[in-house]
């Protein structure tokens, strides 16, 4: 299943930046890109693979882009993590 594979590389890309489904897309075919050495199988994804994977609980909408009309979405991890670093200070 390709949401095995996909979901720990869609964290790594995301890491503390908010991107839209068509950025990670071109982060993660950059990936392939530069590892040819892995199958086709695992490697293709659509972009509704990504965006249904962005919905489920590891992820979380940052916020709109007016400019390209496009949901923006970030690791929840990351921002919980960052909140509650602001709040032990």
């Amino acid at each position: 299943m390709p949401s095995k594979t996909l979901i720990p590389r869609i964290q790594k890309v995301l890491g503390n930046e908010e991107l839209s489904v068509s950025q990670i897309m071109t982060r993660l075919k950059k990936q392939n890109d530069e590892h040819r050495e892995s199958s086709k199988r695992t490697t293709s994804f659509t972009t509704q693979q990504v965006s249904q994977i962005m919905k489920r609980k590891m992820f979380e909408k940052a916020g709109w882009c007016n400019k390209r009309a496009v949901n923006l979405w970030r690791n929840k991890n990351e921002n919980t993590n960052k909140k509650q670093l602001k709040e032990s200070e």
